[in-house]
């Protein structure tokens, strides 16, 4: 007669979303300092493209107002901000989850990345579906030796 194998418990299929979360958001913090690298050098390249053309201009080329320069450079800085404080947040929540503190904190983080679309939105939805069971949540309560 077959019998059917035991069905996990809760705990164990909580820690094992928890592992898969902690991962992805070391993943996640991961590709957030690679677009601030990407937004650094992409940067470094535009300024160097119109140095260039200010240094040989054509007969028929008209220089670039320094104020469109300054909302470039703005621009770049607003965007290579937020991507660092999204993979430093990243970073910090995966830590946290890995030591099962500052559960608040992991789930603001989650509701943040649900605006990094798609990727993000789906990290930040299943991240809000666990930290929000009431097992994962005792977890989070009960202090670590």
């Amino acid at each position: 007669m077959d019998t059917a194998p035991p069905l996990p418990r809760p705990t164990d299929v909580d820690d094992d979303h928890l592992k898969i979360l902690v991962i992805l958001h070391f993943i996640m913090a991961g590709l957030g300092f690679v677009g601030t690298l990407f937004i650094i050098g992409h940067y470094f390249l535009m300024t160097t493209i119109m140095k260039f053309a200010e240094d040989h201009p054509t007969p028929d080329s008209t220089p670039m107002p320094p104020e469109i320069q300054q909302l470039m450079v703005i621009f770049y800085l607003i965007i290579g901000i937020g991507l660092l404080a999204a993979a430093l947040l990243n970073l910090f929540s995966a830590i946290f989850m890995r030591k099962r503190r500052h559960r608040m904190f992991s789930l603001i983080t989650a509701g943040l990345n649900c605006v990094q679309f798609p990727i993000g939105t789906a990290l930040g939805i299943f991240t809000i579906i666990v930290l929000c069971r009431n097992s994962v949540r005792q977890k989070f309560d009960t202090p670590t030796v």
